[in-house]
């Protein structure tokens, strides 16, 4: 038998089961909108946009598994939709 890399979990996923000498590392999906993950990490909860900011309409600034919540500020009495 030869040892071989332990497997990356990758964006957009987080370790579910640590590897052993024995099994692989197992990996699980994050929550898209609820929790992401950019790099071979933990899913993380994705942001929330503060006052007087929304998300950003353009490109789409929607959270998914692979990357956070982004935010823009609001223009005062031009916007319609607050977050």
């Amino acid at each position: 038998d030869n040892c071989v890399g332990v497997q990356e979990c990758g964006a957009g996923k987080e370790q579910d089961t640590a590897p052993t000498n024995k099994n692989d590392r197992t990996c699980k999906n994050c929550v898209a909108g609820t929790t992401f993950s950019d790099d071979n990490g933990v899913c993380k909860a994705v942001a929330r946009c503060g006052a007087g900011t929304g998300v950003k309409a353009n490109p789409n600034g929607y959270p998914t598994a692979e990357k956070d919540t982004e935010c823009q500020a609001c223009n005062a009495g031009y916007d319609k939709n607050w977050n």
